[in-house]
């Protein structure tokens, strides 16, 4: 009886145990970051007259632990942007990711990695640090852009690299618009 008991009372306390977790999710004002969906193609063309092509293959959800081996670990949603440099590639990279967090709010995670260019930058920003970016227009491929946020390469390890990206220009609604290399080329998008 003793035993059965001691069974029942542990089972109690991991299930109080556990119920203590939250779970954090993104509110629907912070989704407008995601301009992507399934099926885009983002098509850039450099100063020079050369293609650069990414290929949206995903947009997705998910909901996962912030401490994996924690037992009350609090769950954060992740919003995901996966995309392909060639579609009949197995090989995907995260564009974009927009995280709930309980520390931080919502953080947003740009990683733009392309056929010919890689932007080595600051990847993790909160949503009060990108709110305190300095809103840029800008004319580019002829379509006037009046919400430009402006990222700055920082690992300069990496700029003697031919697909170093020294300017990435990201349109609120539009997503990535353009993008300058520090061999002054520079590319825009086309669609």
């Amino acid at each position: 009886m003793n035993k059965i008991l001691f069974n029942i009372s542990a089972v109690f306390v991991i299930v109080v145990i556990a119920s203590c977790s939250r779970t954090y999710l993104i509110p629907e004002e912070y989704l407008d970051l995601i301009p992507y969906k399934q099926g885009d193609e983002l098509i850039f063309r450099s100063n020079n007259g050369v293609l650069d092509t990414l290929f949206v293959v995903d947009v997705d959800s998910f909901i996962s632990s912030n401490d994996p081996l924690g037992i009350n670990a609090d769950k954060e949603e992740t919003y995901v942007v996966l995309t392909k440099k060639d579609r009949s590639s197995s090989f995907v990279n995260k564009l974009l990711s927009l995280t709930a967090t309980e520390d931080n709010g919502i953080v947003v995670e740009l990683f733009f990695v392309s056929e010919r260019s890689h932007f080595y930058g600051k990847k993790s920003f909160t949503v009060s640090e990108l709110n305190d970016k300095e809103v840029l227009t800008q004319k580019i491929n002829g379509n006037l852009y009046r919400d430009i946020w402006l990222f700055q390469a920082t690992e300069r390890e990496f700029e003697e690299r031919a697909n170093f990206i020294e300017r990435l220009y990201w349109s609120k609604a539009e997503g990535v618009v353009k993008y300058e290399k520090s061999n002054n080329d520079y590319w825009e998008i086309v669609r």
